[in-house]
């Protein structure tokens, strides 16, 4: 995409009706060819419609997390090509910059008006698939092909394939970052699998020695709230909310909302 500024403004011209003739056409010729203008579009659109008083729809917050969810998946599967550059490109740091805008804007939708919301909605509101941070290797050279397949189709957003691969993974060694990557994909998979995805959880919780253990309490609490059961997730929730992470302060809004 062009300059981010120009986009911006085209996109706030699109929207007010104010762009016209042959900038209007190449516009809409664009947005047929270029997802990351679409993207923007729709960003652009439903945060105008959401900091409205009169439309102020609890529905819009999870629409806004569902982009941002489609954005990650998109980010993460350009990722394995971009990691010789050091630099993103220009036109990415537009999107990078509306994604900031819209997990800001829909926190605030989450911190303030989540009243009303079904388990369901509230899981998808909160919901967010995080990047794959440890890519975790075996000493078997057979097992690393599986797991390079495991990442590439979780970065890829095919959760379903990465679940299987993951899950040859774990019968060679079941550690606890090949046991969160397969849970958040049993998550993501369609249909999710909250069984199978509450038992990785808490095999991560119960191991204890592992970097994932405040995750997989925040992940397991979504699981419950999903699942009705309300007084399971406060206890994960009061927890997370009692000590300093990047969890507390979502875990303390969502007790406000269960």
């Amino acid at each position: 995409m062009e300059n981010k500024q120009n986009v911006f403004e085209k996109i706030e011209q699109y929207l007010n009706g104010t762009l016209e003739g042959d900038s209007l056409r190449s516009f809409e010729e664009q947005l047929k060819t270029d997802p990351e203008l679409k993207a923007e579009l729709e960003l652009h659109r439903l945060m105008s419609i959401a900091v409205t008083d009169e439309h102020k729809d609890k529905t819009i917050a999870v629409k806004l997390n569902e982009i941002g969810k489609d954005y990650l998946e998109r980010r993460n599967s350009q990722q394995k090509s971009q990691r010789k550059t050091i630099f993103m490109q220009p036109g990415k740091w537009a999107i990078a910059a509306s994604f900031a805008i819209l997990v800001a804007l829909a926190a605030w939708f989450f911190m303030n008006d989540n009243t009303g919301l079904t388990n369901d909605e509230l899981f998808a509101q909160t919901f967010v698939i995080p990047p794959i941070t440890d890519r975790e290797r075996s000493t078997t050279n057979d097992i690393n092909t599986i797991l390079e397949s495991a990442y590439e189709n979780y970065e890829k957003g095919n959760f379903n394939a990465a679940v299987k691969d993951f899950e040859v993974a774990l019968t060679e060694a079941e550690k606890a970052s090949f046991a969160y990557y397969q849970a958040i994909a049993f998550l993501a998979s369609t249909p999710p699998d909250t069984e199978q995805a509450a038992t990785n959880l808490i095999f991560i919780i119960t191991d204890g020695d592992n970097t994932y253990v405040t995750a997989a309490k925040w992940y397991l609490a979504l699981i419950h709230v999903k699942e009705g059961n309300i007084d399971s997730a406060k206890e994960y929730l009061q927890t997370l909310s009692s000590k300093p992470s990047k969890y507390q302060r979502k875990a303390k809004a969502l007790l406000k909302d269960i």
